[in-house]
């Protein structure tokens, strides 16, 4: 807990492989996802600059939205969207 939020930062390459593997991840309110590399969500592809790491938040009221990094995500129609 920082200020309020909750922050999750898992270490070396555990947080690269976190989703793919089916382990466990924070999606209540206040949590940070960072995307490292190639992951894939519920039918949505992140894909991450190596230098800087797709970043979003989960919040309850506005739901799972970008807060930083490079990239782009596939939805489940293939649709592409570039960020930023």
């Amino acid at each position: 807990m920082e200020s309020g939020r909750v922050k999750v930062k898992a270490r070396s390459d555990y947080k690269a492989h976190m989703l793919k593997n089916g382990m466990p991840s924070q999606w209540c309110n206040g949590a940070t996802q960072e995307f490292v590399g190639t992951v894939k969500v519920s039918g949505y592809t992140f894909e991450s600059d190596t230098n800087k790491p797709l970043q979003f938040v989960v919040d309850r009221s506005k739901g799972f939205y970008y807060l930083a990094g490079k990239g782009s995500v596939t939805d489940p129609q293939g649709k592409v969207t570039t960020l930023p």
